[in-house]
């Protein structure tokens, strides 16, 4: 069970779940908040990077669906818009909510076009479609059920958005820091199904645990991208020019 330390998403989820239902709208939580509660299950797996902004993921089959959720939310009353992002709302005038539309609405760019005074705003969102299916639940102290991205999609997620942002060191250093956990947070998995990583590295390497465990990652990855084209190619891209921890990431993705 989920500690009390995000108990706060309770009265969000709460607030926003009966419009997503009447909508038919599946939703999951990913970015940092996914990523604190995927390793809140023991506190050394835990990243000094704590944040309380929510990222919600949203399936929509059209605009249309994705503006009515925004108008039910606000003529709530809990949530507000945050400036002229169509995408961000505050709840309770305290936490901010990034609402990231993708599915059906999405072009062939893996872009979604939302409508704004005048002009429209571009959403990037590849990958999302891929990671919904690996989806997982928990359940809050009061016995909310929350839906969120696993750490291997969570992953993912971060290539794309470091990717298209190279300046956004804060993906690259979540990366880093789920790599360097994974071995212990995936208990017996890397024994049991892949005993060869095991002598695939040296032992006298200072980093040999963390290698293993980022070269086991990686064959996780590749398989969330249900190898779309441009999802291999943004990984690829991404990390081709690392070494060490990155590069036993990209290994193990284009493992056969």
């Amino acid at each position: 069970m989920i500690n009390d330390s995000f108990s706060y998403l309770n009265d969000l989820i709460v607030a926003m779940e009966p419009h997503l239902k009447e909508l038919g709208i599946n939703h999951f939580i990913v970015g940092a908040i996914s990523r604190d509660l995927a390793l809140s299950v023991h506190k050394d797996f835990r990243s000094s990077r704590i944040t309380e902004d929510v990222d919600v993921a949203i399936q929509i089959s059209s605009i249309d669906k994705f503006e009515d959720l925004i108008k039910r939310l606000i003529d709530k009353g809990e949530f507000q818009q945050i400036g002229k992002n169509p995408i961000k709302l505050l709840f309770k005038q305290a936490i901010e909510v990034d609402l990231l539309p993708f599915g059906d609405a999405e072009n062939e760019k893996r872009e979604v076009y939302i409508p704004m005074a005048g002009r429209p705003f571009v959403l990037s969102v590849p990958g999302l479609s891929e990671v919904q299916e690996h989806v997982k639940e928990f359940q809050l102290p009061n016995g909310q059920i929350i839906y969120y991205c696993p750490l291997e999609g969570i992953v993912l997620l971060k290539l794309v958005s470091w990717y298209e942002k190279p300046e956004r060191i804060k993906d690259s250093e979540d990366i880093y820091h789920i790599c360097k956990v994974y071995f212990d947070y995936c208990g017996d998995k890397i024994y049991t199904d892949t005993g060869d990583l095991m002598d695939s590295y040296s032992i006298e390497d200072p980093e040999y645990i963390p290698l293993v465990a980022s070269h086991y990652l990686g064959r996780q990855v590749r398989k969330m991208t249900k190898e779309n084209p441009m999802l291999v190619n943004i990984v690829n891209r991404k990390l081709e020019k690392y070494d060490g921890i990155f590069r036993a990431l990209l290994d193990g993705f284009n493992d056969k």
